[in-house]
Order: C-alpha cells, then sequence, then structure tokens
C-alpha cells in the first residue's frame, strides 16, 4: 500500500510541484531518470538522477524525486537525506518544504506531512491549502487509529473530544478564512453550471469540514459546509448529503429542492446503485413524505 501511495504521490508531485531546478543546467539525465521511474526502474532512475546531481549540485528536483525513489525502495534515511539536501539548495524553500509535505501526504505519513506544512507556514502564512491538509493530517491520523479500534462514535473519542476536535476545526477555519478573502465574490459571481465546470477550485474546504462537524452532530454547521461546496463547485455527493442534513434540521423544502436536484444529476460513479429513473422515484418519495410537492419547486426533471 506505501509503494502505491508513493507512485501516485511522485506523479502528482511531477504535475504540480514548482520546486525550482537550475535552468542554465543540461537536464537531459533528470528527464531520462523521471522517464525510467514512471516505468518502474527505480534504481535505474537513481543511478540517472545521481548523474545530473553530479553535474549540477543545486538541482532541486533530482534531489526531491531520488528521495522518493529511496522511500519506494525503504532506504528512508537516504531519502531524508536527499529531502534535506532538496531544501538546503532550493531558490524557494517554502515551496520545495510544501512539495516534500504533499508527498508525504499523498504517502499517508500524515505526521511527516504535518511537521513539515507547519514549517512552511512559519515561512509563509497565507497559504490557505497548507491549513487545510494540516486539518486533514490530524483527522486522517486520527481516524486510522479509531477505525482500527473500532470506534464508530467518534464523537465519544477523549482526544477529539478534549483537544483535537478544536484543533482539527481551527485549520479548516483558517484555510476557509484565506480563501474566503481572496475568492469569495468570484463564487458568488457564477451560475451553477460555471461552478459545476470549474474544477481548480477549493470546495473540499467545506465538503470536508462539512463531513467532520456531522461526525460530532453538527448538522445545522455541517448543512452551511454542504451548501457552500455547491455554490463553490456542485458534486451529487454535496446535494444528497445537504438533502438529508436539511431534513433533519427540519428545512422542507431545501431538502426537497435538493434530493431533486441530486435526482437529475448523472454520477460518474459506476458504483452508483441506482439509475435515473430510481433516483428520481427515491426524491420523489423524500418529497411526499415531507409534504412537500416537487412541482412546486421550480425544478425540471
Amino acid at each position: 500500500m506505501l509503494h502505491k501511495a508513493i507512485i501516485a504521490s511522485f506523479f502528482t508531485l511531477i504535475l504540480s510541484a514548482n520546486c525550482y531546478s537550475q535552468s542554465y543546467c543540461d537536464s537531459t539525465a533528470f528527464n531520462e531518470a523521471v522517464k525510467k521511474m514512471g516505468a518502474g526502474e527505480t534504481e535505474n532512475s537513481i543511478t540517472k538522477f545521481s548523474e545530473q546531481i553530479k553535474t549540477c549540485p543545486n538541482f532541486t528536483n533530482a534531489y526531491l524525486y531520488r528521495g522518493i525513489c529511496y522511500y519506494k525502495l525503504d532506504d528512508t534515511l537516504k531519502g531524508e537525506k536527499d529531502f534535506n539536501k532538496a531544501i538546503e539548495v532550493s531558490i524557494n524553500k517554502t515551496v520545495t518544504i510544501v512539495g516534500e509535505a504533499n508527498f508525504f501526504f499523498r504517502a499517508e505519513m500524515y505526521n511527516k506531512a504535518f511537521k513539515l506544512y507547519q514549517i512552511s507556514i512559519k515561512k509563509d502564512s497565507t497559504n490557505a491549502k497548507v491549513y487545510y491538509r494540516m486539518g486533514r493530517c490530524k483527522w486522517l491520523e486520527r481516524l486510522a487509529i479509531l477505525q482500527k479500534n473500532k470506534v464508530d462514535d467518534y464523537a465519544t473519542d477523549p482526544v477529539l473530544k478534549s483537544y483535537l476536535k478544536d484543533e482539527i476545526l481551527k485549520y479548516y477555519g483558517k484555510a476557509i478564512t484565506l480563501d474566503s478573502l481572496e475568492n469569495d465574490k468570484f463564487y458568488a459571481s457564477r451560475g451553477m453550471m460555471d461552478a459545476m465546470k470549474d474544477m481548480s477550485t477549493n470546495y473540499e474546504y467545506y465538503y470536508f469540514r462539512a463531513m467532520f462537524k456531522s461526525n460530532f452532530y453538527d448538522y445545522e454547521g455541517s448543512l452551511a459546509d454542504y451548501e457552500k461546496s455547491i455554490q463553490i463547485h456542485p458534486t451529487i455527493n454535496a446535494y444528497e448529503t445537504a438533502a438529508y442534513l436539511a431534513r433533519k434540521v427540519g428545512e422542507k423544502e431545501k431538502a426537497c429542492k435538493y434530493i431533486q436536484i441530486w435526482s437529475n444529476m448523472i454520477s460518474s460513479n459506476l458504483n452508483e446503485k441506482q439509475d435515473i429513473f430510481q433516483k428520481r422515484e427515491t426524491a420523489d418519495k423524500f418529497c411526499k413524505d415531507l409534504g412537500v410537492k416537487s412541482k412546486d419547486l421550480g425544478i425540471k426533471p
């Protein structure tokens, strides 16, 4: 499982990290190393990354990716050494630290990732995604323990009750505050179709805080976050969950509206149990049980 996560995080890092190489260096060896790593030739890719480092000792990405290779081979000491060296030679240390933290996050090494995110915010406290990931690190690390211990009601967990719940909400809240300052006017200016097409939003900040709040019976707070996530980027799951939360807090018309929208959305999830016609039947029954006429909501099937 760890190796699979490391491979996935490697390709994400390749595509998204802006971890500064040296433009004046011939990067032929580096490019060959990346191809070999993608083909699963880990040891050969290490050799090529080492060639690149020999000819250009300050080539940040060569250290980063060679470090990932060492982690894949379970040689964490060499991997750690390369990651530290990447930070040392990097032109933009904050970006490099976040890149390394993202690697550990995707490899499900949450404690390591969290510590690196902590270091990064001391250098730049304006990165909303870093705060969001810090909250995710703390929650996912604790969730694994709760699931291992077969704890069903997370609200009873003494660690979460005493301090961890508030800490996680603090990180989510910081991410949302920073994101709101930058993007709220933009979010409010778009219609549903534009929001749905936009795949580069930060809707997950609200979506995952909503999920977290619902574990602690804050249904109104959870509903508000799901609604915000829908405004930013509508998803089928958000509409469905928002419908049941609205019903739970007594907002019947809103619940019916959301379930009707859900019923008319086509999922790309092959595991979805109901087809579009079954979903509409489910939605109609849902509204009928609430005593709300779906046709009065202005929703077209």
